[in-house]
């Protein structure tokens, strides 16, 4: 199992919850956080892992996992993680 120590954060981004899930046995990080007062969530998953192509690609794979609300979305690739960013509220 993977542990996703080294995952950084904002220095100026507080993290509420933390957990190691696997969806169709691929393991992320599931982050709840606050920064520059927007609340959000993050799906933090290791690059070798995910064999996707584009972003629907990865909605189709977490929708088992997470409801999205009515916002959008950000797919952000960062060393040697893939971080899917979603349900904004300001």
């Amino acid at each position: 199992m993977k542990d996703f120590n080294d995952v950084e954060n904002d220095f100026d981004t507080k993290i509420y919850f933390r957990k190691i899930i696997s969806i169709k046995n691929i393991q992320a990080l599931h982050e709840s956080w606050i920064w520059d007062g927007i609340n959000g969530e993050s799906l933090i998953f290791y690059r070798e892992d995910l064999k996707l192509g584009n972003k629907e690609e990865i909605l189709d794979l977490i929708s088992e996992y997470i409801t999205l609300q009515k916002t959008s979305t950000t797919l952000v690739e960062k060393g040697k993680y893939v971080y899917f960013n979603f349900n904004f509220n300001v």
